[in-house]
């Protein structure tokens, strides 16, 4: 039997559930393999990446363990003894197991075998960067000589102190990264624009809008430069800079560039039909508190025709087609139009209305019964003041009763 006919019974084994049995077998075929075969860490790295191309990751990374510790030691025999300083001696073959390893790490949410292994990467590129400058470098070689990998592995360190909530440990790297990115003598733009982007949503989630909107636009105009102004990278930085407006009342400039978004969008034949009904319905919600409601009435019907061919077969568009039924609703009230307001009104009760709460669906069903109130239709009067009193009576013994809303035209955007 072959190494790769062992891997993939191994594998078979630990996907029918057999767990411990399996990983026996894989301890049992890293002996085998370091004394039979003539590169035992080239077959070991090959059977670590046949395990992480089936997902099975905790595999993954005990093989590719297994080749990092076969090199550590083959290396520590002439070199200290220390882990830490034995990485600066690491062949640069390593450090493709070693990235590889952290990412297994980071599927199996093993945050500290990740930063432990990126941070060896680390040092396995500024070892082989002082030993290709020397010690005199100057200002200009250290520019010439920065290793196209850094930005990489200092994006990977960064993102794991985010997620361990070392924020502001994650902004000084990623700005770090993003000073090395661009320093390289080939940049790659639209990998330092997917730095400035996250950047952008870091200082988002932080509070910090302005700051946010210059990332984003930052990385918006590279964007722009490199793909062009139809790219459909550019609808992500349009998006948040949207919403960013809206949440600072800046209601011109965020309609303004959803209606930017709106437009890559459909540039882009792969866009999501949902994203773009999303979109149409939170352009009609600001029309709607810029008091033009013919422009919102448009964007509500536009949104709606976009949404309903689609809503079966993917449920997110329940809550947009809903909420873009229930504002034109309230419009065509407005104009006086009832029964055409009863239809989009009973449209977004049965697609179960915001989908937030039964305080939202008080407000669709106190609209409902106003308006059957207005026209006089007892029978669906009475349906919906027992529906509501249901509600209101499990709110009641549940505790949990919300202070009643009605129809709304200016809700919070969608998207």
């Amino acid at each position: 039997m072959t190494v790769s006919e062992m891997a993939e019974e191994v594998n078979k084994m630990y996907i029918g559930g057999d767990t411990e049995t399996a990983i026996s077998m894989n301890e049992d075929l890293h002996i085998h393999v370091k004394n039979n075969v003539q590169n035992p860490n080239c077959a070991l790295e090959q059977v670590a990446d046949s395990y992480s191309e089936m997902n099975t990751w905790e595999l993954a990374r005990n093989s590719y363990s297994c080749v990092i510790q076969s090199m550590m030691d083959n290396t520590r025999h002439c070199k200290p003894q220390n882990d830490d300083a034995l990485t600066y001696f690491l062949p640069s073959a390593s450090f493709t197991v070693l990235e590889k390893y952290a990412n297994v790490c980071m599927q199996l949410r093993d945050l500290t075998g990740a930063m432990r292994a990126n941070q060896k990467c680390l040092a396995i590129i500024r070892s082989s960067t002082l030993v290709a400058d020397g010690p005199n470098r100057t200002s200009h070689s250290a520019r010439a000589i920065v290793d196209p990998r850094m930005p990489s592995i200092l994006s990977n360190i960064a993102r794991i102190q985010f997620v361990n909530g070392s924020i502001c440990d994650a902004i000084k790297v990623y700005k770090y990264c993003l000073s090395i990115q661009r320093n390289l003598i080939k940049r790659d733009s639209v990998a330092e624009a997917n730095t400035l982007s996250v950047l952008g949503r870091i200082f988002r989630m932080l509070g910090r809008h302005r700051a946010a909107i210059d990332w984003h636009e930052e990385a918006l105009e590279l964007r722009t430069k490199v793909m062009g102004g139809s790219h459909m990278s550019l609808s992500s930085d349009l998006l948040a800079i949207a919403k960013i407006h809206y949440r600072l009342e800046e209601l011109d400039l965020s309609l303004a560039t959803f209606s930017d978004c709106l437009h890559v969008l459909r540039s882009n034949p792969c866009s999501s039909t949902g994203l773009i009904s999303s979109i149409l319905c939170n352009m009609g919600i600001i029309c709607s508190q810029l008091d033009d409601q013919r422009n919102a009435q448009g964007c509500y019907e536009e949104a709606i025709t976009t949404a309903r061919p689609i809503v079966d077969s993917d449920p997110a568009c329940r809550p947009i087609l809903a909420k873009s039924q229930y504002y034109l609703a309230t419009i065509r009230q407005a104009q006086g139009s009832i029964s055409m307001a009863v239809e989009c009104a009973e449209e977004a009760i049965q697609y179960g209305l915001l989908l937030e709460g039964s305080g939202d669906q008080l407000s669709i069903l106190r609209f409902l019964l106003q308006l059957y109130s207005s026209c006089e239709d007892r029978e669906k009067v009475q349906f919906y003041s027992d529906k509501i009193a249901e509600i209101e009576h499990k709110e009641d013994d549940s505790g949990q009763r919300k202070k009643p809303r009605g129809p709304r035209s200016h809700g919070a955007p969608a998207a």
